[in-house]
């Protein structure tokens, strides 16, 4: 599935066409507020993947295969100022 297609997915609660359309289940709470739209082994919410792609890190058509959620999930914290460096400092590799 593209970046795109699981945005739309996400703000849909939808398969895309190319999968059946179906139902996705996310479902809804009793406000009517879909319950999680999070995604992939990271749990990226549709706005942070729309803005993986608006800071060219992710396009629309992309894959959202393991190696680009690693690579958004990386961008992510590079923009937040996090390093490798920092990382290693506190004990994380």
């Amino acid at each position: 599935m593209t970046v795109k297609e699981v945005i739309s997915m996400q703000n849909t609660d939808r398969l895309p066409k190319r999968f059946g359309g179906g139902t996705v289940g996310f479902g809804k709470d009793s406000s009517g507020r879909v319950r999680s739209a999070a995604s992939g082994a990271y749990q990226f919410m549709p706005s942070t993947l729309q803005q993986l792609m608006n800071m060219k890190v992710l396009k629309p058509t992309d894959l959202m295969t393991p190696d680009n959620q690693d690579k958004g999930a990386w961008e992510l914290m590079k923009f937040r100022g996090i390093t490798l460096e920092s990382l290693r400092k506190n004990g994380l590799s």
